[in-house]
């Protein structure tokens, strides 16, 4: 603690007034606020928990998280934080390694400004910390969550063995949107969509921006049935058209669905199978929705836990996939003139597990392209 003492709590009460003002703006970053004169900080509450701070109130904040700012950084930190409270310097921009609490290293960027008071005296330093080691959760253009926030939310049903259904939905041939009206008239048609979602859906379940001109709902309450509907009541409205200039421009949708209620899978294999519907209806379907089910396994084993074996096995250095060579022969010569290689896959739970059942969804995984 400084020499001046603890504190009071007129000026803790005016630093926590100022550190909410700060925490509105902050954009996915960790905020910070200093009393300068009382060397005492309000921090962001996420921050102190992920990087095992005293609190998020703190005599000395500076020099607590010097001691997790990575050794090979910590010169260069100290010296900016001296600079600071030295009067040498009004603000600082720097990046940094810091120490999570699991003692892995992110890397962040500070940039913090001093706030004077009437008489031109040093009164404040606040700023923002950003781990770039995490991804923002907000999608900037429709100001839904985006896929990353998505994805967590998926994992949350799972871990916590919550049922849900989920829906992608995508706007079929968006590219010539961007292409005959403009970039901007298309991220204006991506807004309105997003907008709509949010006023009609929302209330019924998660909305998400997914990648390109996909959208997702996920829902604790809707049934198949009950997502049908609402996909539809969306593919009617969508129909009549968005106002693009001084025109209307229909909008065709594709859309697939996925129910989750045995938790036996990850988030990444059930959006694997979601991707499976969706393709189906855009490709085979002309746009009507599609759910995912699970005939595709054998001996009535579900096709998502046995897909999720899969990628696992992936992960762990292909294990289980083994080749077989086809030969092929000239039919004029009936001489060997190569072979085709041909994939398989097999483990002691599952045995040998036809290409039919896993390529087909396997296809729109993230790893197909590592396989």
């Amino acid at each position: 603690m400084n020499g001046l003492g603890k504190i009071p709590e007129e000026r803790k009460r005016r630093l926590d007034e100022l550190f909410e003002a700060f925490s509105v703006i902050g954009d996915d970053t960790y905020v910070y606020l200093c009393d300068m004169q009382y060397d005492f900080s309000r921090w962001s509450k996420v921050l102190a928990d992920d990087f095992d701070l005293p609190g998020e109130y703190m005599y000395g904040a500076g020099t607590i998280w010097e001691e997790h700012v990575h050794p090979e950084d910590r010169n260069a930190f100290h010296q900016g934080i001296d600079d600071i409270f030295s009067g040498r310097s009004g603000g600082h921009d720097m990046q940094y390694r810091a120490r999570r609490k699991d003692g892995e290293y992110d890397v962040c960027t500070c940039r913090g400004i001093v706030i004077k008071d009437m008489s031109g005296q040093p009164e404040y330093f606040g700023g923002a910390i950003r781990n770039h080691s995490q991804q923002s959760h907000i999608d900037r253009l429709t100001g839904l969550r985006n896929q990353y926030g998505f994805f967590e939310d998926i994992r949350d049903h799972i871990d916590n063995k919550i049922p849900m259904r989920v829906c992608l939905i995508g706007i079929s041939k968006f590219t010539e949107i961007n292409e005959l009206y403009g970039y901007t008239a298309g991220n204006a048609v991506l807004q309105t969509v997003g907008r709509y979602l949010m006023d009609h859906v929302g209330n019924r379940g998660g909305t998400f921006r997914m990648d390109g001109s996909k959208f997702a709902i996920i829902t604790e309450t809707q049934t198949h049935d009950d997502m049908e509907r609402t996909y539809e009541e969306l593919r009617a409205y969508f129909r009549e058209g968005v106002k693009i200039g001084e025109e209307y421009v229909p909008l065709e949708l594709h859309g697939g669905t996925i129910g989750i209620d045995d938790f036996i899978t990850d988030d990444q294999t059930a959006y694997a199978c979601l991707n499976y519907a969706y393709d189906e209806s855009k490709v085979n379907k002309h746009g009507d929705l599609v759910e995912f089910r699970n005939e595709l396994s054998a001996d009535n084993i579900k096709s998502a836990a046995k897909l999720h074996s899969i990628r696992k096995s992936i992960n762990n250095e292909f294990e289980g996939f083994y080749l077989l060579y086809q030969p092929v022969v000239d039919a004029k010569t009936e001489s060997l003139i190569g072979a085709e290689a041909l994939l398989r896959w097999k483990n002691n739970k599952y045995g040998m597990v036809p290409p039919d059942e896993f390529i087909p969804v396997l296809e729109k995984d993230p790893l197909f392209p590592v396989l």
